[in-house]
């Protein structure tokens, strides 16, 4: 086991908790809450989800490469702009509250995830 593997297994994780169970499940009134977004149509709310579950089953193919000691490099690159990218779309667009802990999540896995491309030894060194 290695860094980058423990980020991408806590990416995976949080991801399916988070994102695609609740925006695949959840009532649309409950999501438009959330999100202080208003319609009655859920569409947008399954696609989403949709979009990331592909999105984590790339980094799985991360986490395959990190376990066998070899560097990702695409996943680390499109996590990056997967995570930082959200992060700046939640900051410069929503302020609601609710949302805050999003942005400090997405941003921590976007640096940790720019640490790892800076020092690919590190992240793949044997914790």
């Amino acid at each position: 086991m290695n860094f980058l593997a423990l980020l991408l297994i806590l990416k995976i994780g949080l991801s399916l908790a988070l994102l695609v169970r609740p925006f695949m499940m959840a009532p649309t009134k409950a999501l438009n809450n959330v999100m202080s977004l208003y319609g009655d149509n859920p569409l947008i709310y399954r696609l989403y989800s949709i979009a990331i579950l592909s999105l984590c089953v790339a980094y799985g193919f991360g986490l395959y490469e990190a376990l066998a000691g070899r560097m990702p490099w695409n996943v680390i690159a499109f996590g990056i702009v997967s995570n930082a990218g959200a992060a700046l779309a939640l900051t410069a667009l929503n302020s609601h509250p609710k949302l805050r802990p999003f942005e400090a999540t997405f941003a921590t896995i976007a640096a940790a995830l720019v640490l790892c491309a800076l020092a690919p030894n590190y992240a793949l060194m044997s914790i």
